[in-house]
C-alpha cells in the first residue's frame, strides 16, 4: 500500500461528510467511502484534472441562494448576506455566507 502524504490538500467544508464517515468494521481505519473519495482527490491533484459535476439540484440551489439567505434573515431576524471571499485554514477552504458575528452555510434542499 502506497502512503500518500495529504498535507498539501485544501478540503471544501462540504467534502467533510465523506472524510469523517465511521468504517462498517471496527477494524478497519478508514471507511470506503473516505478510501474512495480520498483516492479521487489524490488522481485529480496527480493529473490536474477534477470532475465538473452539473445536475439539476445544484442548479435550483444556485438559482435560489439570494432568496434562501433572505428569508433566513427574515426568519431569525439576522442579517447573512451572500459571500464571495474564500474562508481557509491548513486543511479546509470554503466560501460561507456571513453576519456580523458568525458563519454559516444556507443550503436549498430540492
Amino acid at each position: 500500500m502506497k502512503i500518500i502524504n495529504f498535507e498539501k490538500y485544501k478540503f471544501r467544508c462540504s467534502d467533510l461528510g465523506k472524510l469523517m464517515v465511521n468504517p462498517r468494521k471496527k477494524t478497519d481505519t478508514l471507511s470506503a467511502t473516505t478510501k474512495n473519495f480520498l483516492q479521487e482527490k489524490h488522481a485529480e491533484t496527480i493529473f490536474g484534472k477534477s470532475k465538473e459535476i452539473q445536475s439539476k439540484y445544484l442548479s435550483k440551489g444556485i438559482l435560489v441562494e439570494d432568496d434562501a439567505i433572505e428569508m433566513v434573515n427574515r426568519v431569525t431576524s439576522e442579517k447573512y448576506s451572500k459571500n464571495e471571499e474564500m474562508f481557509q485554514n491548513d486543511m479546509i477552504t470554503g466560501t460561507p455566507d456571513i453576519n456580523e458575528s458568525s458563519l454559516i452555510d444556507i443550503k436549498s434542499s430540492w
